[in-house]
């Protein structure tokens, strides 16, 4: 890896931890009490940016170098060219047999077909994307503070 390149992901890593300890202080201080809790089983949704295990292995070892005691566990689901209609699909199989209590997502690459936003594809993201946060409250799972609105799902406690 060229020094460049090495300089360009670290950045995004500092970014991504950076944003994601402001979203947890946020998030702490907004609730009065701490996101994750002893035990979580945090789920790690995505697509090929996911699936390639980079900023999800980044985001498990600083868990637990943070906060051993949680004592958390992490599961990886990223999916080469996955859109968020698709994770919703694929969720009974895939994902609920892994009881996840923590649920972060990082979808839109994909969903975005490459192109120009059209209404029909903002719309089928939208669904998709409605879908799993419908499915991840009916299982009791938390969502995750996330750093950005436009390719992470979010929703209400």
């Amino acid at each position: 890896m060229n020094s460049e390149k090495w300089m360009m992901q670290s950045r995004r890593v500092v970014l991504i931890f950076a944003a994601l300890g402001w979203a947890v202080a946020a998030r702490t201080a907004a609730a009065g009490e701490p996101l994750l809790k002893k035990g979580d089983r945090v789920a790690i949704v995505g697509d090929s940016i996911t699936e390639q295990k980079l900023y999800s292995k980044y985001m498990e070892l600083y868990l637990l170098a943070c906060v051993p005691q949680l004592e958390l566990t992490t599961f990886q689901f990223g999916w080469g060219g996955e859109r968020a209609p698709g994770f919703a699909r694929r969720m009974e199989n895939d994902f609920v047999p892994w009881k996840p209590t923590v649920v972060t997502t990082c979808f839109g690459m994909n969903d975005g077909s490459y192109r120009p936003y059209e209404a029909q594809i903002g719309k089928a993201y939208e669904e998709g994307s409605r879908l799993i946060q419908k499915r991840c409250k009916e299982l009791g799972a938390r969502p995750s503070p996330t750093p950005t609105s436009t390719t992470t799902t979010t929703w209400a406690s």
